[in-house]
């Protein structure tokens, strides 16, 4: 769940590209006449976003008033979304804005397509809203899909908008018994962050299943790892080990405070039974 810069495009000028190419003069007209009322529902939901207020978005009102639903539907679907028509390249834009183009919901899968914040079914007229608008991977993308928060406390984390790179959250537990078990908790308790956004924070990481992605991530690191680390114990006993787990945690600590890295191996170096208790066993003991 990493932080984006807002996409540098006004909806009005999203809107203008769009229908650049549009030969039906009768639906231009409407959608030229239609421009302030879209450019203004983009400007409600930032204000609801700042307020955490998204969730009182009233669905049936979300529809400009001489655009009908489905012609708000395919201006992103055929105009914005679609390869080599006026609006792809804003498209393409937004989503190499995250770093590394790496999805900011999950934080690591590459991005492959944009999501809807609001749906666009749902919401027709912020369809083509650059805020609401996510780079995202596909796995994430279809988690989300077109649900909509009922309340604050599920307003999903938007990287435009939500700073949650600021202080830790993200920690790993050691099942004490082999072979090794690990997971991931979302843990904000310790944050100087509202109540709200604690929860919203906890939400978002059930949400996308972060936890079983990023224990992936740390089964297939630890395989290549345990190794190494069996080796320091053997030479040097838990002192050692520690050392080494040390390194890693300084090496990813410039990158990420929140990384699947460093809460692994930040983990494993506070846990007293792996440093001194499980690295006694045979490699084929301690892992799956």
């Amino acid at each position: 769940m990493r932080r984006v810069p807002k996409p540098n495009f006004s909806t009005e000028e999203v809107l203008l590209k769009c229908i650049s190419n549009y030969t039906d003069t009768d639906l231009v007209r409407r959608f030229k006449a239609s421009k302030g009322n879209i450019a203004d529902w983009s400007n409600i939901l930032q204000k609801k976003i700042e307020t955490n207020t998204v969730s009182t978005i009233v669905e049936d009102k979300c529809i400009p008033p001489k655009i009908t639903k489905n012609e708000m539907v395919k201006l992103y679907t055929d105009k914005l979304a679609k390869q080599g028509q006026p609006g792809r390249e804003i498209y393409n834009d937004i989503m190499d804005l995250p770093k590394h183009r790496l999805c900011p919901i999950c934080g690591y899968r590459p991005v492959d397509s944009l999501d809807h914040y609001l749906p666009k079914e749902k919401f027709p007229a912020l369809s083509i809203s650059p805020i609401n608008l996510i780079p995202a991977c596909m796995g994430c993308n279809k988690l989300k899909s077109s649900s909509k928060p009922n309340s604050p406390e599920e307003e999903f984390i938007h990287p435009y908008f939500d700073n949650i790179e600021d202080e830790p959250w993200l920690y790993l537990k050691v099942v004490e018994e082999l072979p090794l078990t690990v997971y991931f908790i979302a843990e904000p308790s310790q944050s100087s962050w509202d109540d709200l956004k604690k929860i919203r924070v906890i939400k978002h990481f059930s949400r996308f299943r972060l936890g079983q992605l990023y224990s992936s991530y740390a089964s297939n690191e630890l395989s290549g790892k345990i190794y190494s680390l069996k080796s320091s114990f053997e030479q040097g006993g838990a002192a050692l080990v520690r050392d080494e787990l040390l390194k890693q945690i300084e090496s990813f600590k410039y990158a990420e405070v929140n990384s699947w890295q460093i809460a692994l191996y930040t983990g494993l170096y506070e846990s007293q039974w792996f440093c001194e208790e499980a690295l006694k066993k045979p490699i084929d003991k301690i892992l799956k």
